[in-house]
């Protein structure tokens, strides 16, 4: 069966739409981590941890490596378990951890 061009034209509409979205959905990711970095290097540090000097600096910073490596790892493990799984038997376990990671506490 050939394709009709208004068939092509929408299939390349929702791509260019879905293309635009991950752009939009990647820069306000990585907005985020750049607001949490400078937030982390200039105040978080002495706010969060005890202690004086650099060391409160340097474990503000290590929070932003901890947040920026725990979501590819977080994605890949939830993935696998979503591959085998189906995804309302995921879903209610991951919504916990989304929680505290939001609001520091569980519930």
């Amino acid at each position: 069966m050939v394709s009709t061009g208004v068939d092509c034209q929408q299939h390349t509409a929702r791509g260019r739409v879905a293309a635009l979205s991950r752009s939009l959905g990647c820069a306000l990711e990585y907005y985020d981590f750049l607001i949490y970095g400078a937030a982390s290097a200039l105040f978080l540090g002495r706010r969060c941890f005890p202690g004086t000097g650099a060391t409160n600096t340097l474990l503000g910073l290590a929070t932003l490596g901890l947040a920026y490596m725990s979501r590819p790892l977080g994605a890949i493990l939830s993935g696998h378990l979503v591959d085998r799984l189906v995804r309302r038997a995921v879903q209610p376990q991951a919504q916990p951890c989304v929680r505290m990671d939001m609001t520091g506490r569980f519930g």
